[in-house]
């Protein structure tokens, strides 16, 4: 499979947004003072959507690394008598 260089798409993204904004002509349309708010909207969802991705993907990669790191020390716990099944509960306080 090929690797995309992201640099080089980069690049050729911004040169097309160049063009298409040399390109553009006026529209003559009426915005309203509600698209505005819209767009204000639109763009901090965009933000909070951005800004959540980006907390899941990093909260997955430090449960995978954690998951690496502990693999070899799964039964620790068990053998060491910390485990859940090791754990008992003390009724000796409570009356017959």
């Amino acid at each position: 499979m090929k690797r995309i260089n992201l640099s080089l798409l980069f690049q050729y993204s911004l040169a097309l947004v160049g063009v298409l904004i040399a390109a553009a002509r006026p529209a003559h349309a009426y915005l309203d003072p509600g698209t505005g708010s819209y767009a204000f909207q639109v763009g901090v969802a965009g933000v909070f959507g951005a800004i959540f991705s980006v907390k899941m993907f990093w909260s997955r990669v430090r449960q995978g690394i954690s998951h690496r790191s502990s693999a070899g020390h799964r039964g620790d716990n068990l053998l060491k008598g910390t485990g859940a099944s090791s754990k008992r509960v003390d009724n000796s306080h409570r009356a017959a």
